[in-house]
């Protein structure tokens, strides 16, 4: 059911993950451009403001802080495994793996070297910030408008 406190999560983390996007793609290499990553970045963030925080708020701040931490770091990891996918996919239709078993061992490698860069830089900072400012508002939110 659509509430205030899920838009404004959704929104927040989408903005969160954006910022997020900005930093790995600077990050991953400098001058590339990963095909729709940021606008991927927003949806998952929606996705991750709208059903994990959704459900969780309501239950004290200091418990709305962690559902946003929850949220973000859960919108982010499924987020880097659908683009694991994406790439993996891309890759196929060009005809460059001998097997299955090479596809889904390029899958498992992306997602390593894509956990990697977006876990060990200054993404983990924005993420956590961004989560727990989320929580905060989504809790303050549901006790105005809910």
């Amino acid at each position: 059911m659509p509430t205030a406190s899920r838009l404004l999560g959704a929104a927040i983390l989408g903005v969160t993950l954006y910022l997020t996007s900005v930093v790995f793609l600077q990050t991953y290499r400098p001058g590339l451009s990963l095909t729709y990553f940021d606008i991927g970045a927003v949806v998952m963030g929606f996705w991750g403001g709208w059903v994990v925080l959704g459900k969780r708020v309501g239950k004290g701040l200091s418990k709305s802080m962690g559902s946003g931490l929850l949220a973000a770091f859960s919108a982010s990891f499924w987020g880097l495994f659908l683009f694991a996918i994406v790439s993996m996919f891309r890759r196929t239709q060009t005809f460059r793996f001998s097997d299955v078993e090479a596809a889904f061992f390029y899958l498992v490698d992306q997602f390593i070297l894509y956990g990697k860069i977006i876990f060990g830089t200054e993404s983990v900072l924005i993420l956590a910030l961004g989560g727990i400012v989320t929580g905060l508002a989504a809790e303050l939110m549901k006790k105005i408008w809910d």
